[in-house]
């Protein structure tokens, strides 16, 4: 995503003509960004990716529930990955603690904000050894957390997840259950909406002369070297930049009574942006119904994973 609307126009600028930039970036979404923060400048209740979540007084590092066919999660990939998962599941292990967000740093950016909580923090877990293969509910957690920060408390890694984390499994490498704490600051932005089913935030995108037809396709602007590498991928709220399709129609409109318009993007991570180090490729979305959102029910937050 870009920074900001100047920079979005030197962007747009080296794609369309003149006369068309306007018209291009009148289409962009807002969004908020997370970009990198002072090394090593960790403070209580700041947001941040991965370290160890300020949960409130008592509360347990969240897990995944078991599954109630491990099996068949299993089974959907190949046979190497199958006895991964199998023995991965078996451990029942601790999530991944993924980001800390302040809320009160997002709503200080203004109406981008609008749709999120104004106190507190929200925190984000996720599994990366199944949510590869196992889109929905099961494989995260978000925990919105309104205590005050001097009613909380960086959590332990619990034993079995700093075993892990210090020297990984027989399968997974221990870089995909824990990454050290990184300070990131939160700026609003503006992303370009992509191509989807049925999302109304994007449909004049493909009409005629709508953005598609002046820029000889999006897809040119992922091209771009400095605007779509690593935590230029991380958002929150705004449309999803999907890197197959929109990661929406996995959870909505194949089976179901939703449509895609029912569901909004809460947040997008690139994992390799996350750990700090090159181990894995692609992006999680962790998505959650309008009416979910609204009334503040991210316990119904569902992950969907996508790679290149």
């Amino acid at each position: 995503m870009f920074e900001s609307l100047q920079e979005a126009r030197a962007a747009v600028g080296r794609h369309v003509a003149p006369e068309h930039v306007d018209k291009v970036l009148n289409v962009l979404i807002p969004a908020i960004g997370l970009k990198p923060g002072e090394p090593g400048n960790t403070v209580r209740g700041d947001s941040r990716l991965g370290g160890e979540p300020e949960l409130p007084v008592g509360m347990e590092w969240p897990r995944p529930t078991p599954p109630a066919d491990p099996a068949d999660i299993a089974g959907r990939g190949n046979s190497s990955a199958e006895q991964a998962m199998l023995d991965h599941l078996s451990r029942n292990l601790p999530f991944a603690s993924v980001a800390q967000i302040d809320l009160a740093e997002a709503h200080a950016l203004g109406e981008v904000a609008a749709d999120l909580p104004d106190t507190g923090r929200l925190l984000f877990f996720y599994d990366f050894c199944v949510g590869p293969w196992e889109n929905g509910q099961r494989v995260a957690r978000v925990i919105w957390d309104a205590s005050p920060v001097n009613q909380t408390a960086p959590a332990a890694l619990p034993g079995d997840l700093a075993n892990v984390a210090t020297h990984g499994t027989e399968h997974f490498g221990k870089e995909l259950f824990h990454a050290p704490a990184r300070p990131v600051t939160l700026f609003s932005g503006v992303t370009i909406p992509v191509e989807t089913s049925n999302a109304p935030e994007t449909e004049y995108v493909f009409e005629p002369g709508g953005l598609a037809d002046v820029t000889d396709g999006v897809e040119d602007f992922w091209d771009e070297d400095d605007c779509w590498l690593g935590w230029r991928h991380h958002q929150l709220l705004g449309t999803p930049v999907p890197l197959q399709s929109d990661p929406r129609d996995y959870i909505a409109g194949y089976g179901t009574d939703e449509e895609v318009s029912d569901w909004k993007l809460l947040f997008q991570l690139e994992i390799n942006d996350w750990s700090g180090e090159r181990f894995d490729e692609g992006d999680v979305y962790f998505l959650i119904r309008t009416a979910d959102l609204a009334a503040r029910r991210f316990d119904q937050v569902q992950a969907v994973y996508q790679q290149t």
